[in-house]
């Protein structure tokens, strides 16, 4: 069967142990990536590269195979024994994976903040995270007609954010920019 398929007995143990480690991991990486089809292929090429797999087929496999709820609860214990600085890790790729393209999206918000108390962080952390990312939302609060985005209907500007965070007004040159990015990274 390996033959047949083109992979070899080390591949197929390697990606069989990723699959049983990494079962409850892989459940929250489909709820963030199914949000916004629109982004598979960056989140694809992100999830490749964060668990350092050679091609695609493994990733595409992990975010279109079905787990239902008993899955979830069978591996429901797996957070607890992760260490602290694996699952913040974790986190941030979630929050990598939604911000790609256009920002983080009401919907995509909701299932961060709901993933965040399943993976048992406390208040302090979770605030760490919405400090961190809240400002890359592209919720419209700040705009006058207050409508809510969600990954379904997208803001007119949706690089606001990201030039709000560089102290930048909409339409800043590239050099603007870099400067503004160099600057952030010396002060952080």
């Amino acid at each position: 069967f390996l033959a047949e398929i083109g992979m070899s007995m080390k591949d197929a143990k390697r990606r069989y142990k990723f699959i049983m480690k990494e079962a409850i991991y892989v459940q929250s990486l489909q709820k963030i990536c199914k949000l916004n089809p629109q982004t598979r292929s960056g989140q694809v090429e992100m999830i490749k590269n964060w668990y350092k797999f050679k091609d695609t087929a493994l990733v595409e496999y992990l975010l279109d195979n079905e787990y239902n709820e008993s899955d979830f609860n069978m591996y429901a214990g797996h957070f607890e024994i992760k260490n602290f600085s694996e699952k913040k890790s974790f986190a941030e790729l979630l929050f990598k994976l939604a911000i790609l393209e256009d920002g983080i999206h009401d919907d995509e918000w909701e299932v961060l903040m709901k993933l965040l108390v399943d993976l048992n962080f406390d208040g302090i952390h979770i605030d760490f995270f919405k400090n961190r990312y809240g400002p890359l939302r592209t919720e419209s609060e700040n705009s006058s007609n207050n409508e809510n985005t969600s990954t379904k209907e997208k803001s007119i500007s949706l690089l606001k954010p990201y030039y709000d965070l560089l102290g930048l007004e909409v339409g800043a040159s590239e050099e603007e920019i870099k400067k503004a990015y160099h600057n952030l990274a010396l002060q952080h």
